[in-house]
C-alpha cells in the first residue's frame, strides 16, 4: 500500500505545499498597522514637563508641537546634538525651559548666534546645558543599552567637565595607562520625534543618510516618526540594510510628506525621488525674521497657526516649489545650480583677505596631511570646511589618497561647486560612506588607524591655541559642536578664522576645548604656528604699499596678546587663479570669503 513516501523515505513537496503556503509565506505588510494623524499622536503622547529628543529633520513633528503649546509654558528640555530650526520658535513660545545640546547656532548661510536664544538665556528664561556631540550621544547610547555610563577622551580638560559634574566625572584609567578617561552618565527621553524618508505601518524606518543621531530614539521611551513615505514591508526588506530604526522600538508612525522642511532629507539608495533638497530661500527668511521677536511672531501666526496642519503647511509652499526642492535632491544638481551662479563669482586674479585666508589654510594642510602621513580631515564649518575642501583638490592634483569626513557622518565626498554646507545633498551624494555622528567621532576622529587632521573654526583663540566657542560674558555663542571632540582627538587640528582681538585674545571667557593638539592657526592676516606651546606668527599676506615693519605692526596690533613673531618669518606666496577659482566655485555666494559679511561674534 502506498505510504505517501518516495523511494528516498522523502515526503513529496506537493504534501507541504498547503503548510508552506500558510507558515512560510511571507506577507506584504508584517506587523500592526501604527499609522496615526500627526497632531493626534502629539496630543496622545507629548505631555508638559518632558524631555524631547529630536533629529535634525523631524521638522514636522516640531511644528506640531508649536501649535499645540504654542504659549502654555510647558516647561519641555529639549536633549539633541544639535538644534533644529524650530527650537528656536518653541524657545520664543515659551515652550522650552532647558535645552541640553552642543550646537546652538544658526547654520544657514553661514554659522551665527541665535538672538532668540541669547536673549532667553541672558534673562534666565532659558538653561543651556552643553555638551560636545560625541559626549551627548554616548549619553544616549549608555541609556540605550542600559549602561551606567561610556567612557570618552571628549571635553577633557574643558569648562564643560565643571558645568557638568552631575553627570559626568573624570578618573583614571583603571587599566593603569596612566591617562585620564571621562564618564558621561545616561540621558533617556521621555519621547523622540524622528523623520525618516521611507518606512513601513509597523515603523521599521530608512531615514535619511546620513544619518545624525540614531542613538536618541534608541534610548527613548516613545518614539513619534514621521515619515515621507509608507512603504510594504516587502520594500523594507529589500532595502534592510537602510533600516536604522526596527519597528519595535517606534510607537507611532505618521505620514508626513517632505517632513523634514525647510532641511534637505535624502536617502539616495531608494532611488530618484527619496527626499528633497535644502529649501535655502526659505532658510533665510527665517533666519531674518528670528532676530526680531515682532517678526518671529508674524513668521510664526503665517506658517504655524494659521496653516494648523503639515498639510496646510505644503500648500502653502506650493507645489511648483516643492517639485524644484525634488527635482534638485540628484546627485548631479550642483550643475544646475553652479550654472545659474557663475556669473556673478568674481574672476579676478587679485585675493582679498578671506580668500587668501583660505588658500594659505587649504596649503597649510595639504602639507600637515603629507608630513604626518594624515588620511582623513574632518572638516569643520565655515572657512574650516573650505580649506580643508581646498586642500583635498591640492592633494588629489598630487596622487595623495586623502579622504574628507563630516561630523555628521559623511566620509569619503568631493566637495561640490555650488553652497558650502556641510550637508549639501550634492556633497552627500559624492560620499562613499554614509553613517552618524557617532561612527564620525568615535573612530574615524580619534581611532589609530585613521590618522585624522581636524580643520576647524573659534570664536576665541589664545596664545596657546585653546578655544572657546561656547560663552562671552553672559552671552551664549555658538556651543562646542564637535569641536572639543575634534580637538580632544584628532591627531592634528588647524584652526582657520577672522584675525582681530576680540577672536585672538589673552583670557578665554571660556574654554570649550583644550588647544594641546593645535599645530597651527591660519587668520586673515597670516600664518601663526605653534613654538613651544605657544602661537606665533610665521607668514604674513603682502599688501600693497607697506613695508614689512608696518605690515607686522598692523598685525600684531589686532592680536590680543604679546604675538612673538619667528626670526625665519616668510611672505605667503599670493594665491593662484586655479586656487581662487576652486575656492569661488565653492563658495559662490561669498558666505564665507566675502569680507563684506564678516561681522564681530
Amino acid at each position: 500500500m502506498w505510504t505517501g513516501k518516495t523511494a528516498s523515505g522523502s515526503m513529496p513537496l506537493r504534501v507541504f505545499d498547503p503548510l508552506l503556503d500558510s507558515a512560510f509565506l511571507l506577507p506584504d505588510d508584517d506587523g500592526p498597522s501604527k499609522v496615526t494623524p500627526l497632531a493626534q499622536a502629539i496630543g496622545e503622547l507629548v505631555r508638559p514637563g518632558m524631555t524631547l529628543h529630536h533629529s535634525r529633520e523631524a521638522n514636522a513633528a516640531l511644528l506640531e508641537v508649536c501649535r499645540k503649546f504654542w504659549r502654555s509654558s510647558p516647561g519641555f528640555t529639549v536633549a539633541a546634538s544639535a538644534h533644529s530650526l524650530f527650537d528656536i520658535v518653541a524657545v520664543h513660545g515659551g515652550l522650552v525651559r532647558k535645552l541640553i545640546t552642543s550646537n546652538a547656532s544658526h547654520a544657514y548661510p553661514s554659522p551665527g548666534a541665535i538672538k532668540v536664544l541669547q536673549d532667553a538665556y541672558r534673562e534666565g528664561r532659558l538653561g543651556i546645558e552643553t555638551w560636545s556631540i560625541y559626549t551627548l550621544l554616548l549619553r544616549f547610547k549608555a541609556a540605550a543599552l542600559g549602561l551606567p555610563f561610556l567612557p570618552t577622551r571628549s571635553m577633557l580638560g574643558s569648562d564643560m567637565v565643571s558645568d557638568n559634574r552631575e553627570d559626568f566625572k573624570e578618573m583614571d584609567d583603571p587599566f593603569g595607562s596612566g591617562v585620564k578617561v571621562g564618564l558621561a552618565r545616561p540621558l533617556t527621553p521621555d519621547v523622540s520625534l524622528v523623520h525618516a524618508i521611507a518606512a513601513d505601518a509597523y515603523g521599521n524606518a530608512i531615514p535619511p543618510a546620513p544619518y545624525d543621531d540614531l542613538w536618541g530614539p534608541r534610548a527613548a521611551r516613545e518614539v513619534i516618526l514621521t515619515v515621507d513615505r509608507i512603504v510594504p514591508t516587502s520594500v523594507i526588506r529589500n532595502h534592510a540594510s537602510l533600516v536604522k530604526l526596527p519597528g519595535h522600538m517606534v510607537s507611532v508612525v505618521c505620514p508626513a510628506p517632505l517632513g523634514a522642511h525647510p532641511i534637505g532629507a535624502v536617502n539616495h539608495s531608494l532611488g530618484d525621488g527619496a527626499g528633497q533638497r535644502e529649501d535655502f530661500d526659505f532658510l533665510e527668511d527665517f533666519r531674518a525674521a528670528s532676530d526680531d521677536p515682532g517678526k518671529l511672531d508674524a513668521w510664526f501666526n503665517e506658517w504655524v497657526l494659521e496653516t494648523g496642519s503639515h498639510e496646510a503647511y505644503l500648500q502653502k509652499l506650493g507645489d511648483e516649489r516643492l517639485s524644484r526642492l525634488r527635482a534638485l535632491a540628484g546627485p548631479d544638481a550642483w550643475r544646475e545650480e553652479i550654472r545659474e551662479m557663475v556669473g556673478a563669482i568674481p574672476t579676478t586674479p587679485d585675493a582679498n583677505s578671506f580668500e587668501m585666508m583660505v588658500v594659505a589654510a587649504g596649503r597649510y594642510m595639504a602639507q600637515r596631511v603629507k608630513e604626518g602621513g594624515y588620511r582623513v580631515i574632518l572638516s569643520g564649518v565655515g572657512t574650516g570646511a573650505l580649506a580643508s575642501w581646498l586642500a583635498y583638490y591640492i592633494l588629489r592634483k598630487e596622487g595623495y589618497p586623502l579622504e574628507l569626513l563630516t561630523g555628521s557622518g559623511q566620509f569619503g565626498f568631493a566637495p561640490r561647486p555650488g553652497l558650502p554646507v556641510l550637508t549639501n545633498i550634492s556633497n552627500v551624494a559624492s560620499a562613499k560612506w554614509l553613517s552618524d555622528c557617532a561612527e564620525s567621532y568615535g573612530f574615524l576622529v580619534c581611532g589609530p588607524r585613521s590618522r585624522c587632521l581636524a580643520a576647524l573654526g573659534a570664536a576665541q583663540v589664545d596664545r596657546n591655541g585653546n578655544i572657546n566657542s561656547t560663552r562671552k560674558g553672559d552671552t551664549y555663542l555658538f556651543g562646542p559642536g564637535g569641536g572639543n571632540d575634534s580637538a580632544s582627538m584628532a591627531a592634528e587640528v588647524v584652526l582657520v578664522m577672522a584675525h582681530g582681538c576680540y577672536r585672538l585674545v589673552d583670557r578665554l571667557d571660556y574654554c570649550t576645548s583644550p588647544g594641546t593638539r593645535v599645530s597651527g592657526l591660519i587668520t586673515s592676516e597670516g600664518v601663526l604656528e605653534r613654538r613651544d606651546d605657544e602661537l606665533l606668527l610665521t607668514g604674513y599676506y603682502p599688501r600693497p604699499g607697506e613695508t614689512l615693519e608696518s605690515r607686522l605692526q598692523r598685525i600684531k596690533g589686532g592680536c590680543g596678546w604679546e604675538l612673538k613673531v619667528s626670526p625665519e618669518i616668510s611672505a605667503v606666496p599670493p594665491a593662484t587663479l586655479e586656487e581662487l577659482y576652486i575656492v569661488r566655485l565653492l563658495d559662490p555666494k561669498g558666505f564665507f570669503i566675502s569680507v563684506a559679511t564678516k561681522e564681530e561674534p
